[in-house]
């Protein structure tokens, strides 16, 4: 009695699976990809298999490559929730303008021969680019770049 039910209740889950549109949760052998593929042309079901061909190599592209200028970031990122708080940034009214002004800002500094800013410290390139990753960040939260 009790095996039945829950055959019943696999059953059941498994029809409300397929008629959501995503059979391949309760059979793994059923997925068909959407176009996704392994780097190295393994079969999406097959052992090993891992279907990121084409997608950014975050880590590989980001840390491995700029790892103490991330670092740097993460500082001036601890500096601003030190003087503002953490997060606050998202708020800012106009952030978008705002944090480009900041952006052009540091960059005149440095251009006039100032390396670090006066107030945290740190490197104006750090602020420049904290700055160029909020103003993205707001950007693509905007919707920005669909033109």
């Amino acid at each position: 009695m009790f095996g039945e039910s829950i055959a019943k209740a696999i059953d059941g889950e498994a029809a409300l699976i397929a008629a959501a549109g995503q059979p391949w949760l309760s059979d793994p052998n059923s997925y068909k990809g959407s176009g996704e593929k392994d780097p190295n042309g393994i079969a999406a079901n097959a052992p090993g298999s891992k279907l990121d061909a084409g997608k950014a190599g975050a880590f590989q592209g980001l840390i491995g490559y700029f790892p103490q200028a991330l670092l740097a970031v993460a500082t001036v990122s601890t500096f601003g929730a030190g003087k503002y708080t953490w997060g606050g940034w998202r708020t800012v009214p106009n952030g978008v303008k705002r944090y480009s002004d900041a952006m052009v800002r540091h960059l005149i500094y440095e251009g006039q021969g100032e390396t670090t800013d006066k107030d945290s410290e740190l490197l104006h390139a750090a602020h420049t680019a904290w700055n160029a990753l909020a103003r993205l960040e707001l950007m693509l939260n905007e919707g920005w770049g669909g033109d």
